[in-house]
């Protein structure tokens, strides 16, 4: 299989980390703060702000990239063959997805580090997007909710090029990136509750999506490196990655509509207190009171 082929085939396992990782208390932190809504309470466009952060997350990205580059290079020196890289890729598939549902390891998440929320004040909104974007972009400065962004090093390492393994870093600082742009869509403290409470409904399906993922492709790599046929390796793993689509959809759905109802109750607990309201400043009227008219 071609280095391109490889790229190809383990950008998927690097978007799914990158998504995951969005899951962090600082990753939600900086999808509450770089809004519109908020951008424009600071006294600030949203737009330059987000762009800013994009741009901070893909040179972030880029220097995970240059970890896996250098990794790279020296397992090159070091003769490591093809399939041997295949079969090493894949239990470290493994052991992450293990990693993932706590069977092994340290508990996630690991650096608990939060990005500086004095910069939100002290500095323009493009400073403050562009030190936010960098950080969040390497994946190793802030929170680690998957042990996946782990193995965007580690991947780009032992199976790409070193020119592949830059650009697996940079496509995890572009998705990781990306995500600030649903702050455009809140304009009001209502629009944020909602996309909070969204992202609280979705948060189990990415927990599960992540290591699901990386156990398929810890099986493909494992079956590629122990010499089974590319062509059943691709079949195999396309039925699982459909088996996952149809599963993290209907997650997905039964998460939307616990998300509308519990928004139903609150409504209908809102319209019961307003009409209770009025008649909380009356005095019960008691017989005596009748009797003395």
């Amino acid at each position: 299989m071609t280095s391109f082929g490889m790229f190809a085939a383990i950008s998927p396992v690097v978007v799914v980390a990158a998504l995951r990782s969005t899951w962090s208390p600082c990753g939600l932190s900086v999808a509450s703060t770089i809004t519109r809504i908020g951008e424009s309470g600071r006294g600030r466009s949203f737009a330059p702000t987000a762009l800013s952060y994009s741009i901070g997350a893909v040179v972030g990205g880029a220097g995970l990239g240059v970890l896996g580059t250098a990794l790279s290079q020296s397992l090159r020196w070091m003769g490591l063959s093809e399939s041997s890289g295949l079969a090493l890729s894949g239990a470290l598939l493994l052991l992450a997805a293990l990693a993932d549902i706590g069977a092994i390891g340290p508990a996630l998440p690991h650096i608990r580090r939060q990005v500086d929320e004095r910069w939100i004040d002290e500095y323009r909104g493009w400073v403050l997007g562009f030190g936010y974007g960098c950080q969040i972009g390497f994946g190793l400065c802030t929170y680690v909710m998957t042990t996946g962004v782990y193995l965007v090093v580690a991947l780009g390492a032992v199976l790409l090029q070193p020119p592949q393994a830059l650009l697996i870093g940079l496509v995890f600082g572009l998705v990781r990136g990306a995500v600030v742009w649903l702050g455009a869509t809140i304009s009001s403290p209502a629009d944020l509750d909602h996309m909070h409470a969204r992202f609280a409904a979705l948060e189990p399906v990415s927990r599960r999506i992540a290591p699901a993922s990386y156990i398929v492709a810890g099986l493909g790599c494992s079956g590629l490196g122990f010499g089974a046929r590319p062509e059943i390796v691709a079949g195999v793993s396309a039925v699982a990655a459909v088996g996952g689509v149809v599963v993290a959809g209907l997650t997905v759905s039964r998460a939307r509509r616990t998300e509308v109802l519990a928004f139903r109750t609150q409504d209908l607990a809102l319209k019961t207190e307003g009409l209770a309201q009025p008649s909380q400043g009356r005095a019960p009227r008691t017989s005596s009171q009748g009797a003395s008219r």
